[in-house]
């Protein structure tokens, strides 16, 4: 299995989550620099890889995602769209994670889900788990390469569901912002001898 990377295809979706006093009530996607191949638009993350695909979006704000005066152990819960628009196979990851300021102490739990609809604002998706423990060491799949990536064939998607909770032992009165870090890829199949 070979992989070719495309330019700077790295996106930063940041994901805003107050705690006590703070005056945040969304989450916002951004990328740090001008990010080749990547736009993100309407809850989507949209893959695209290539020249072609030379412009894309450094902003998006995510509504509804993080919250403002939250107690111990409350959450946010919102899906998330990987889509693939080019016309190749293209593989995806969360590279890694971070947090602006180390308190509040958030955790970090992805779902793959059916639809949006399966991601309720509350209570427990329908899917498959991905990835729970902190924000900080996030990352799907968690082992290193070889092992495959998750793959989307041209003009499909992936919906996940995103819930970052604040920590049991985390600080009272704090915010931070928490960044997850998306890598696409085009998967390249392993060529067969004749």
């Amino acid at each position: 299995m070979r992989a070719k990377a495309w330019g700077a295809l790295a996106g930063a979706s940041v994901i805003v989550v107050m705690f006590a006093s703070a005056q945040q009530t969304g989450a916002l996607w951004r990328a740090e620099t001008p990010v080749s191949g990547l736009q993100m638009t309407a809850d989507t993350l949209v893959l695209r890889l290539g020249a072609d695909y030379a412009s894309a979006t450094e902003s998006y704000t995510m509504t509804g995602f993080g919250g403002t005066a939250m107690s111990l152990g409350a959450y946010s819960q919102k899906p998330i769209t990987i889509a693939n628009r080019t016309p190749m196979i293209v593989q995806y990851e969360l590279t890694s994670a971070s947090q602006s300021q180390p308190e509040p102490k958030l955790n970090l739990t992805v779902w793959q889900v059916g639809s949006n609809a399966d991601c309720p604002t509350t209570g427990t998706p329908t899917g498959t788990q991905l990835y729970t423990g902190t924000l900080t060491a996030a990352k799907y799949p968690a082992t290193p390469l070889p092992t495959p990536r998750p793959t989307l064939s041209p003009n499909t998607s992936s919906t996940w569901c995103l819930r970052a909770t604040v920590n049991a032992s985390a600080a009272q009165g704090q915010s931070t912002t928490a960044t997850l870090n998306f890598k696409g890829t085009q998967f390249v199949p392993p060529r067969t001898q004749p």
